[in-house]
């Protein structure tokens, strides 16, 4: 019998460990969503799951897919992530991925540490993965330039980790690189292709609530409709959950208003959900933040990516837009108890930075902040007027309550008008009376009012 040396009995006694301690499995798509794990369209391969996941999700009772899903739900949810471009954004959700869902190598006698140590170890080693290729890692430097390099630096694709976790005794230059170096893609793995949203689409909701009113959208994170969300998101997935919300608050309002309150009130509405994307180049957030004509000199001279890179930002509807509404639905709004037509003009936020931003500003505000170097920039917007909104009253149909009518003729001056209503009273005006106001108002506040923006 062949004698084993110590250090092949370690390796196979690793291997034993390995392979009783660690799994493959599939991503449980009938359990997690991709809403809430940013990973699930991107990790469409057998993945490894390693012991020391097991073994957490061992003493916390939970499933080990659940603790990887926090790990990339944590890992991708820093807010500043959707400023950068949406190709940037998918290059970085592939490297964080990638880095946590280690596709499984189902065949015998591999060496997951593939020709590029000085080491060669002997087989099986039993940690049943391949690594991922090095383009992961490279494709952030070629798709994220400018802002993201100014912030971040350049990832270092060459770097060495150990893939037993401390189980197979290796000096730091005896370690694997953590991405396979050549490419060769029957030892090395990469993610799905799969796109992430863009901060800006255009309105694409047939028959939707805000056709009329809004054509372009900023798109906001995930995290910005439900905390629990993953921040990066599907192109359109945001602007349906957003449609949905939208569509069932609207169910709740009266029909019964004028045709002229109700342009006004989807516009404060649609306005304020769907903010207007605004592409400011970088060159004008320097200027507008007092850099000196010297310094933007020298950037462009030795940063031209990031002199010459723009954001996306949200532009918030004008004052104007929630001043027109309580003005064209004042009535409906003092004898209302829907929460949805009380208009505060004034209503404003804070960030997490500190900035207080105004739902409905007077004027242009900073609606977000980003570091260059050493600099703090504001990054300001100019409040939008919605001036391509063309929903006209003649395309908004009044529906009044129990035998009240729209007139067919509203200008002959005989009508009967229900003040503040685009209702009228079909033959003699009874004695208003208070029940007669609450059973006016009440008719159509029967729905109840669903769901929060």
């Amino acid at each position: 019998m062949m004698k084993l040396t110590k250090y092949a009995l370690l390796l196979v006694m690793v291997c034993l460990f390995q392979q009783v301690h660690s799994v493959c499995e599939v991503m449980n798509t009938a359990k997690y969503s991709a809403l809430i794990n940013p990973c699930i369209p991107v990790v469409n391969y057998p993945f490894y799951i390693p012991p020391n996941v097991l073994k957490a999700a061992e003493l916390r009772n939970v499933d080990a897919q659940l603790i990887m899903q926090t790990m990339a739900h944590n890992a991708l949810n820093a807010t500043g992530l959707k400023i950068f471009s949406p190709a940037c954004q998918q290059s970085l959700r592939a490297f964080t991925c990638a880095s946590i869902y280690l596709a499984c190598y189902n065949g015998l006698n591999y060496d997951p540490y593939g020709s590029d140590i000085p080491v060669k170890l002997p087989k099986p080693v039993g940690i049943p993965i391949y690594r991922p290729c090095v383009s992961v890692c490279t494709d952030i430097a070629r798709t994220c330039g400018g802002l993201y390099t100014s912030q971040k630096g350049n990832k270092d694709c060459t770097v060495r980790m150990d893939y037993s976790g401390g189980l197979v005794p290796l000096s730091l230059s005896q370690q694997p690189h953590q991405f396979e170096q050549t490419n060769n893609k029957s030892i090395c793995f990469t993610p799905a292709s799969a796109a992430v949203a863009a901060s800006n689409e255009l309105y694409q909701v047939q028959g939707g609530v805000c056709t009329g009113v809004v054509s372009k959208i900023f798109v906001p994170g995930g995290v910005a409709l439900d905390p629990s969300w993953a921040l990066l998101q599907s192109p359109l997935v945001v602007q349906g959950q957003l449609e949905q919300r939208l569509r069932a608050k609207l169910a709740a309002v009266p029909r019964w208003l004028t045709s002229q309150c109700q342009v006004a009130l989807r516009k404060y509405m649609c306005g304020n959900a769907y903010l207007a994307p605004v592409r400011v180049p970088m060159s004008a957030v320097l200027a507008a933040n007092g850099v000196s004509t010297q310094v933007m000199a020298g950037l462009k001279a030795g940063n031209f990516a990031l002199y010459n890179d723009s954001l996306v930002l949200p532009a918030y509807p004008n004052h104007s837009i929630c001043s027109d509404f309580r003005r064209l639905c004042g009535g409906a709004i003092s004898r209302s108890t829907n929460p949805l037509l009380q208009a505060n003009c004034s209503a404003a936020f804070q960030t997490v930075a500190g900035q207080v931003i105004h739902n409905y500003p007077m004027h242009s505000q900073a609606v977000a902040s980003v570091a260059v170097g050493s600099l703090r920039l504001l990054l300001t917007t100019s409040p939008n007027y919605m001036a391509d909104a063309n929903m006209d009253a003649a395309s908004v149909a009044v529906v009044c309550p129990g035998s009240f009518v729209v007139p067919a003729n509203p200008q002959d001056p005989n009508v009967q008008w229900v003040e503040d209503t685009g209702c009228a009273v079909p033959c003699v005006n009874p004695y208003w009376l208070p029940e007669d106001w609450t059973r006016l108002t009440d008719a159509a506040l029967a729905i109840p009012i669903v769901g929060e923006l």
